[in-house]
């Protein structure tokens, strides 16, 4: 099933992250949020298998590999950052992607279809990047390509886009590039 793009799409409420008495404490790392009370993963990771994704694979389930992903192999990535990533994505994603379609749709150059999202002040890169991974190739007519600017480039980055990557094999150093 191919994915529609909606000038206005319905607000289906805010990621909600769960309530552990303080902000900070959602400084933590993702992974903290996959352990069992004696601290193992819930699953354990040579249960774990990398799913294949395909452009029908729904946004929802894209999202939930690359969150299950980071949490399994420990990203260095703060769940409060995973979740404002995801959120950006999801209340914007469509929005974006569609009014670039009406672009491209009116545009009189046929030979380079390509949409770029450009995030500025990217930090590690995570909400740019998910826009690359959310939109596979084969799900647009056009190419996706997002270009990340901040002052300097984290060494998380490149752990990210590569745990990402085992996913979402399209999101690559060609897809995916930081600018200083």
């Amino acid at each position: 099933q191919i994915t529609s793009f909606d000038d206005n799409p319905p607000f289906k409420g805010v990621v909600v992250l769960e309530d552990l008495g303080c902000p900070d404490l959602h400084r933590n790392r993702i992974r903290r949020h996959f352990l069992d009370a004696s601290g193992e993963l819930l699953t354990p990771l040579s249960q774990y298998v990398v799913p294949t994704i395909t452009a029908s694979t729904s946004t929802e389930n894209i999202l939930k590999h690359i969150v299950n992903r980071l949490a399994y192999l420990d990203a260095p990535v703060d769940a409060k950052e995973v979740a404002e990533s995801i959120e950006f994505y999801l209340r914007s994603g469509k929005r974006a992607i569609g009014a670039a379609r009406r672009v491209l749709k009116n545009s009189d150059v046929i030979e380079d279809q390509s949409m770029v999202v450009k995030d500025l002040c990217s930090g590690h890169g995570l909400t740019g990047m998910l826009f690359a991974a959310c939109n596979p190739p084969g799900r647009l007519k056009a190419s996706m390509r997002v270009l990340l600017v901040d002052q300097s480039e984290p060494q998380s980055h490149s752990i990210l886009r590569d745990l990402i990557s085992e996913v979402c094999p399209w999101v690559n150093q060609d897809t995916v590039q930081f600018f200083e």
